[in-house]
């Protein structure tokens, strides 16, 4: 019996290793790195506020996630990783750490007529189509599943988990978004950061900068108020005193609108910034209830139709 409960023992501590992503599993010209810590989110006090604010379709659509899948989002994901490369343009790869079983999900999989296995290395490269676009993924093993939109960079992720490819190195600076720091839910690093400049126009600014360090906290393990702070690094002093002057009027202009949008108002009353340097360091407190306020608005707008497309008559 002892003998019996040393190799359970010895099981249990290898699939943990196993779950443990690390800095190199992520090949060494990534660029962009995010981490959502979805086990912290999930046992804390601001994930009980957004299970709360789950709405009745929204769980059901949960539940048959659950039984078709097998994996319960609330329980089974540990970790979510997202990673850019070096061109950030169709070579993001998802990384998911937790538990999955691999035969019913490959299964479900295989029900799509699109569906295709090849071997690369000692795994198995699964592809599939789904709203008409090609998507690939692999199972490492029963705790880490990768999936992407570009095969070239899933097998690039593959081969770095190997040791087969370049890794990033200890002393990345992604290298602390992937370790779980306690109270915090999400962090990102990203050097290269046009393609976010050019993705959203209202960040255009970004540009400028050479580095961006987000992290997203828990204020304590007893409160759901949420901290997001952020550091934006750039090359020169100016550039830096031109972003935090540009960062001020947003804050300004938010604050205007507070008859119009009271809400937004309020938050932008928490928010803080600073420029020290070549840095323009930035802070903001939402509490639980400003929390709670947006999460309802969210599955608000999640829930409300999208209004009818205008009949226009026919040209004469």
């Amino acid at each position: 019996m002892k003998s019996y409960s040393l190799i359970l023992a010895a099981a249990v501590i290898s699939l943990s290793a196993i779950a443990q992503v690390k800095i190199s599993d992520f090949p060494a010209d990534t660029k962009t790195l995010a981490h959502i810590d979805m086990k912290a989110l999930t046992s804390s006090k601001v994930g009980d506020l957004i299970k709360a604010a789950l709405d009745e379709k929204t769980n059901r659509k949960l539940d048959s996630f659950k039984a078709i899948s097998g994996i319960d989002v609330m329980q089974d994901l540990d970790s979510i990783f997202i990673l850019g490369g070096a061109e950030n343009k169709g070579g993001g790869v998802l990384y998911a750490s937790g538990r999955f079983d691999i035969k019913k999900l490959t299964t479900i999989l295989g029900g799509n007529d699109t569906f295709r296995s090849e071997r690369f290395g000692t795994h198995q490269v699964l592809s599939w189509s789904d709203n008409e676009q090609v998507k690939y993924g692999c199972f490492i093993n029963p705790t880490l599943a990768l999936i992407a939109d570009d095969l070239t960079a899933l097998k690039k992720s593959i081969s770095a988990i190997d040791g087969k490819g370049a890794q990033l190195a200890p002393a990345s600076p992604l290298a602390p978004v992937v370790k779980s720091q306690p109270n915090r839910f999400a962090a990102l690093y990203a050097n290269k950061l046009d393609v976010v400049a050019d993705a959203v126009p209202q960040l255009a600014m970004l540009k400028q900068a050479n580095a961006l360090e987000l992290n997203v906290d828990q204020a304590s393990a007893e409160q759901a108020d949420l901290l997001l702070n952020a550091a934006l690094s750039t090359a020169t002093l100016e550039q830096a005193q031109q972003m935090g002057a540009m960062v001020m009027g947003l804050q300004a202009l938010m604050m205007i609108q507070a008859q119009q949008n009271p809400e937004m108002a309020a938050l932008a009353q928490n928010f803080k910034s600073e420029v020290k340097e070549k840095t323009i360091t930035m802070n903001l407190k939402v509490t639980a209830s400003q929390l709670k306020q947006q999460l309802t608005e969210a599955m608000k707008k999640a829930d409300a139709k999208p209004p009818k497309a205008a009949v226009r008559p026919p040209m004469p």
